[in-house]
């Protein structure tokens, strides 16, 4: 470094040594270096980020610049000459180099000057000088922009104490941030280290488990959680313990249903998530738990309540499905025409409500854990006659037809046969209800990945519209188009569908477009050996 550079070095540590803010800083800087590099007019962007810890920088861009000096050998720099030195800042930021830039000076495009826009600090700027000469500047002293880019490293080491005091700020507004929200979640929250040890929890944990007047911290979780998982058997020491599995490496579940003792000896339920987190050179897991004691609590009180419910109704509605038998027989005298028919509409909504109330009973079983199936070998082509039996009466009166393709190459199939009767009678009911008149419903089945079959029923129906294909197999859920179908329903038979051929180990989905139909896919195993068959014909030899 020449005497002259290092002089102008000495006289930018003075400046850098008062403590200032660093508008003021940048101002000063400026001061100095405008005749020294006999620039026109020097500007310094700083970083948005580090302006202000409490910023909060715009969505569509993740880095902006605030002009905190501009000092013009005419006072301030014109806006259009501002504006231009502000984009040159932009891109020396974004490739973290050195741009060196011609443009023309005024209204007029003969003469150019030239605009260098210097990023200080490392590894990201931290804040961008700029320095504009016009041709005649430039052309008497040309040494200017080499003597400013030799002043780099001072400029930086100057401006490194208001970098670093951004940082800090940002800093601290971050963790007292993050402590706010840690405390004031309704979350339960718990750090533990990999021996096991409580080193942190939130107030929420503490009320959850009823620790406020004594700090679980140093307690080895043992002391505290005694987890245990749905059958209330303790997990702490075994190879099921969640924490163990975070801790060792081995992937826990996302989320755990699990059972809590409190302070007193309660349990409580909860849904916990274990998530491994490092901490420099410790291995530590964070858990966040919701309390589900009494969500939980209402839902075995709905269910039972509907169970109840349900049952009870089952009684009267048989004995008034029975009386509506022996009336329509005329076994107790003859009915007129008007009587006839009256007694049709009674006999279809008894009918109608019957099932509702086995929907209902189906669906609250497989809840509390009490769906049973019961396997055996089914004859896929016997399945679908019988089907087809039951659903015969629907399709004539609907007008509809109803065609079977079953590929020779299927084998037996596994399953309760009552209950895949059961998928296929409500997507059959599905299509009929949804196909117009004198339209065809397709029944295929074909072997699919070698141990499964697969079903398909396709319908020249209306078709689901894209944004109810996700909600489509929910309970009680009922598009709009099927509001305007010619019969009701309750939203349950695709549900318990999708429930039955889930609990065969099976899938089931549909692939509709809008006018054109729908296709309703389902898949159940096929028979142990017919598997091991097709597996080793699909091999190559």
């Amino acid at each position: 470094m020449d005497p002259e550079t290092g002089a102008i070095a000495l006289q930018i540590a003075e400046i850098a040594s008062h403590s200032q803010p660093k508008s003021t800083l940048a101002r000063k800087l400026a001061q100095l270096l405008l005749p020294e590099v006999n620039a026109d007019s020097i500007a310094f962007f700083w970083r948005q980020q580090a302006e202000h810890p409490f910023a909060r920088p715009r969505a569509s861009a993740s880095v902006r610049l605030h002009l905190i000096a501009a000092l013009s050998s005419q006072g301030t720099p014109p806006p259009m000459l501002e504006r231009s030195m502000k984009m040159t800042a932009y891109r020396a930021l974004s490739q973290h180099a050195v741009v060196d830039r011609e443009l023309p000076c005024g209204a007029s495009s003969a003469e150019t000057g030239r605009l260098i826009a210097i990023p200080l600090g490392s590894p990201q700027p931290w804040i961008i000088c700029t320095a504009w000469w016009t041709g005649a500047s430039a052309a008497a002293g040309a040494a200017g922009p080499s003597l400013l880019m030799q002043l780099c490293h001072s400029l930086t080491a100057a401006t490194m104490p208001a970098h670093l005091l951004d940082v800090s700020r940002r800093a601290e507004y971050e963790q007292a941030e993050r402590r706010a929200i840690f405390a004031a979640t309704s979350e339960a929250i718990l750090s533990i280290g990999s021996d096991y040890t409580i080193i942190e929890s939130n107030p929420a944990f503490l009320r959850m488990l009823g620790w406020q007047d004594h700090s679980p911290v140093d307690l080895k979780c043992l002391e505290v959680l005694h987890c245990r998982d749905s059958h209330r058997t303790v997990l702490c020491g075994t190879v099921q313990c969640p924490l163990r599995q975070v801790l060792s490496g081995d992937m826990a579940p996302a989320v755990q249903e699990l059972y809590w003792e409190t302070s007193s000896g309660s349990l409580r339920e909860v849904s916990a998530s274990f998530t491994p987190h490092r901490i420099r050179d410790m291995q530590t897991a964070v858990v966040v738990a919701r309390d589900d004691t009494l969500l939980n609590a209402a839902n075995r009180m709905k269910s039972n309540f509907i169970s109840m419910v349900s049952h009870e109704l089952r009684t009267p509605l048989n004995s008034i499905n029975g009386f509506i038998e022996i009336v329509a027989e005329e076994q107790v005298g003859p009915l007129n025409a008007r009587q006839k028919e009256f007694l049709g509409y009674v006999r279809t909504s008894a009918l109608q409500l019957s099932a509702l109330v086995e929907d209902i009973l189906l669906i609250t079983k497989a809840d509390s854990g009490q769906f049973s199936l019961r396997p055996s070998e089914i004859d896929v082509g016997s399945l679908l006659r019988q089907t087809l039996q039951s659903v015969g009466q629907a399709a004539v009166k609907a007008e509809v037809a109803m065609s079977v393709n079953v590929a020779k190459d299927v084998p037996l199939v596994r399953g309760d046969e009552l209950r895949v009767q059961q998928v296929l009678t409500n997507l059959l009911n599905n299509a009929i209800k949804f196909s117009p008149s004198e339209a065809e419903i397709t029944i295929s089945v074909r072997v699919s990945s070698g141990s499964a079959a697969e079903f398909a029923i396709h319908d020249c129906g209306p078709g689901v519209a894209p944004e109810e294909q996700a909600r489509i197999f929910e309970r009680f859920y009922q598009s709009e188009s099927s509001q305007r179908a010619r019969s009701g329903g309750y939203g349950l038979g695709l549900a318990i569908a999708k429930l039955i051929v889930e609990q065969h180990g099976g899938e089931i989905w549909l692939e509709s477009t809008p006018e054109t139909g729908t296709t309703f896919y389902f898949t159940l195993p096929v028979v142990e050996s017919a598997a091991k068959d097709l597996a080793s014909s699909e091999s190559p030899e």
